[in-house]
């Protein structure tokens, strides 16, 4: 909500105050208090905003750090118990490479990536829902670029893939 607040503050102050103080319509004296109001409630969301996202980093990166923690000794424990033949047919520099990058990729995957991912919905369909309060036709205009975006998204993300798997097998060597 306070990503969203930001913009709409940003909105009324120039809209309310500035532009209205410009054409003549409201005097300059209450423009300028306008602004100030509109500036300290910007501060306090601001504010609000940066302390919520670092108690969420927190909390998300000691969740993480545990589960991590768990997952690395449960392989550990896997792989002294593996036998020695698997050792002669894998390399021990492919084995420690794939414990800790695979480790490490899924503790991104749920500490930043699938999160980020939830709050960029929410923070799309809010921007949606304001777009189409504001001005429907703008809006649809607007949206006609989304499929666009996807299929450049899509061939970008394959050939990312692709270039990942490389440096993963070179990694892994």
């Amino acid at each position: 909500a306070s990503n969203l607040m930001r913009p709409y503050l940003i909105k009324v102050a120039i809209d309310d105050y500035i532009h209205k103080a410009a054409e003549g319509t409201v005097s300059v004296e209450a423009a300028k208090n306008g602004v100030k109001t509109i500036s300290i409630f910007f501060g306090i969301l601001v504010i609000f905003e940066f302390v919520f996202s670092f108690a969420q980093t927190y909390i998300l990166h000691t969740a993480g750090n545990k589960i991590i923690l768990k997952m690395r000794e449960k392989i550990f424990s896997h792989i002294q118990k593996l036998p020695i033949t698997f050792f002669d047919k894998n390399t021990v520099g492919r084995i420690v490479t794939r414990v800790i990058n695979d480790v490490d990729a899924i503790n991104e995957m749920y500490t930043n990536v699938l999160i980020s991912f939830i709050q960029d919905i929410f923070i799309m369909a809010g921007i949606v829902f304001a777009m189409f309060k504001m001005n429907k036709k703008l809006t649809l205009i607007s949206l006609t670029l989304v499929p666009v975006m996807a299929v450049v998204t899509i061939k970008f993300r394959k050939k990312a893939r692709e270039i990942f798997d490389v440096i993963r097998t070179k990694l892994a060597l």
